[in-house]
């Protein structure tokens, strides 16, 4: 066949974007994986950056902060006390406390602003009270032309407009409208007294009421203020080491390996936390990275063709195209079957993110310059190019050659045998049972 219809491009458009669509649902569902791991990767990342906090400062003590300032090198830390800092919180929390608590505000707070029996929610109701028959007068009374009825004296001896005029019988109708809303009075200058009673006594009635609103609201807020700050000074100190420990781990994340990790030997504990901190850092790269690559990418240029086919159906649709025709190579080269390089697009991803998400061999990897974490994870048998990182690597490393680590042996095998061996410790590091 030399050329194809419009019916049978309109068939093979449909066919198409079916398949499309299915490939779309396979990228999403490896998409719903990547976030699952993506979620235990950051709370594996928490965990390990606990995990290094708690070998380096087991307390917030003069002694082990000095250990942490060593082992780790950031001076600034040292420099910034923070054990002066927490104690300062401490001071100005205490202080603060004993000031809300000798304010008569919150001493006597059940006296003031008890619901039921409070001296202020008692003064609060009884001004509701005052004020509600008198705000009940104004709204009666409410009138479009109240404003010229009050001003002009109407239903007084005051009032001064002419028969004649058309005003006096627009007043003579608002009056006798507003009277009618108070049958127990016979004349408007009757309503006229009352509201102006009501209005003049309005006025500190409700500024009576917003102070003791007031008087309620800052009440209130001491307790408030009192409550945070009791809470506060109870986890203090677990703040202030936690605040540390995570400095320490950012540090220790930002400082390139081959300057810590002569800092760490002799310490097993600490290095195998360390190494599973920047393992698990380098893991979730590499695993965004691989979904980036094949899903995500696969993901827009699916949207492309979709919406390219839906483009061009419209196109094909219209009356004015009815007669048209295309070639048989073009027409065949758009429409070749493409699940079979998406099925290969789709074991590539699962063989590379499947090896990196499986790796848990940290406590392998070398702290040096000319260590990559994507070698060790994927035993050099995967390439990585395509991730900026390894690209990078390889680049500035022209001469490297991987070579699979001497020793596999698992990490807890590992720290419990340099226990058992007595590896030497550092001994200025702070003894005691902190299990």
């Amino acid at each position: 066949m030399s050329a194809y219809g419009v019916a049978q491009f309109l068939q093979a458009a449909a066919h198409q974007r079916q398949a499309l669509l299915h490939e779309a649902g396979v990228a999403e569902h490896y998409g719903s994986i990547h976030r699952q791991r993506r979620a235990e990767l950051e709370r594996a990342h928490v965990q390990a950056v606990a995990d290094v906090g708690v070998v380096l400062l087991r307390e917030l003590t003069p002694e082990w902060l000095d250990y942490a300032v060593r082992t780790t090198g950031l001076a600034a830390l040292a420099a910034e006390n923070p054990i002066s800092m927490r104690e300062a919180e401490r001071q100005k929390r205490r202080q603060r406390l004993a000031q809300i608590e000798a304010d008569p505000r919150f001493a006597q707070r059940e006296l003031l602003r008890h619901p039921r029996t409070g001296s202020l929610p008692r003064g609060i109701a009884e001004m509701h009270e005052h004020l509600a028959p008198m705000e009940a007068i104004l709204n009666a009374c409410q009138h479009p032309r109240l404003d010229r009825l009050l001003q002009s004296g109407y239903g007084t001896p005051s009032y001064e407009t002419g028969f004649w005029r058309l005003s006096y019988y627009a007043d003579w109708k608002a009056g006798d409208e507003i009277l009618a809303r108070f049958p127990d009075r016979q004349f408007f200058s009757q309503v006229r007294d009352e509201y102006l009673r009501a209005w003049h006594a309005l006025g500190p009635l409700r500024a009576e009421l917003e102070r003791l609103r007031a008087e309620v609201a800052a009440g209130e807020a001491l307790e408030r203020e009192h409550a945070e700050l009791g809470a506060g000074l109870a986890t203090l100190d677990e703040r202030w080491l936690g605040h540390v420990r995570q400095r320490l781990a950012a540090f220790l994340t930002e400082c390139p390996p081959e300057s810590i990790g002569p800092r760490l030997s002799g310490q097993p504990e600490l290095e195998l936390a360390y190494k599973r901190l920047l393992g698990v850092a380098a893991k979730t790269r590499y695993l965004d990275g691989i979904h980036a690559h094949y899903v995500a990418e696969a993901q827009r240029e699916i949207t492309l063709a979709i919406n390219r086919l839906d483009r061009d159906v419209g196109k094909a649709q219209r009356p004015k195209n009815a007669r048209m025709t295309f070639p048989a190579a073009t027409f065949q080269k758009r429409f070749r079957d493409r699940a079979p390089a998406y099925g290969k697009r789709w074991a590539r991803f699962e063989k590379t993110y499947g090896t990196v998400q499986g790796f848990q061999a940290y406590h392998l990897a070398a702290l040096g310059a000319g260590f990559l974490w994507w070698d060790l994870m994927t035993d050099g048998r995967i390439l990585g190019d395509f991730l900026p990182e390894v690209r990078s690597f390889r680049d500035s490393h022209p001469g490297y050659r991987w070579q699979a680590p001497a020793d596999a042996a698992d990490e807890d095998d590992l720290l419990a045998a340099a226990t058992a061996a007595g590896v030497p410790d550092d001994p200025l590091r702070p003894r005691g049972d902190y299990s």
